[in-house]
């Protein structure tokens, strides 16, 4: 065998060899049928948000076409939940099982309904899911510390702070100018003026033998 059938043999090879690995390669199972954007401005509009009170009544008169998703640990799940909910934690909400699962109501047009101890920790697995395709899912405003509360004391929830509205807890720009001010704002008070006071001789004691 000459020296061009062996070079021949070795491209032949390495281009198999590439084709094989072009096919090996796993694509992608998911794919974003929506935008960060989209979504946000979804989620600034209220559309894909359901009321306390509302699901206080679908949970009440078990309304069909609903399906609560809790997204907290099981833990959390079995301290509490709220009736008819099945737990998909959010670290395990991508698995094949659940993501089918929860495919499969989206296709029959129930509505998804997810919930974590409050509304943050719903709303990336909501996101997450309605940039992947599905269309019927929803956040509970408030999440399940908010609606429990207003089921177990419904007089006292005018003292929780309003789910519509999420402040935060310091306002940090206002807390960095006032130290930034503090720490370079020059003391324009008047320094105390002190008068040395001059101690006075005692006056020899007169008289002596």
């Amino acid at each position: 065998m000459d020296g061009k059938n062996k070079l021949l043999i070795v491209v032949i090879a390495f281009v198999l060899l590439i084709i094989l690995g072009i096919i090996s390669v796993k694509k992608p199972g998911l794919y974003y049928e929506m935008t960060t954007e989209q979504a946000l401005e979804n989620a600034l509009s209220y559309m894909d948000e359901v009321f306390p009170e509302d699901l206080v009544y679908i949970v009440e008169n078990s309304t069909p076409g609903y399906q609560l998703v809790d997204v907290r640990t099981p833990y959390d799940f079995l301290k509490g939940h709220i009736a008819t909910a099945v737990n998909i934690p959010s670290n395990i909400l991508l698995e094949e099982d659940n993501l089918d699962f929860l495919r499969g109501l989206d296709k029959d047009s129930v509505i998804i309904v997810l919930y974590g101890n409050n509304q943050s920790q719903a709303n990336c697995p909501w996101m997450l899911l309605r940039q992947l395709g599905l269309e019927n899912v929803k956040v509970l405003l408030g999440g399940y510390d908010y609606f429990h509360a207003s089921i177990t004391d419904p007089y006292g929830i005018e003292d929780l702070p309003s789910y519509l509205v999420e402040d935060a807890k310091y306002d940090f720009n206002e807390l960095i100018q006032s130290n930034v001010a503090s720490e370079f704002s020059p003391d324009v008070s008047a320094p105390e003026v002190v008068i040395p006071k001059r101690k006075t001789k005692k006056a020899a004691v007169e008289g002596g033998c």
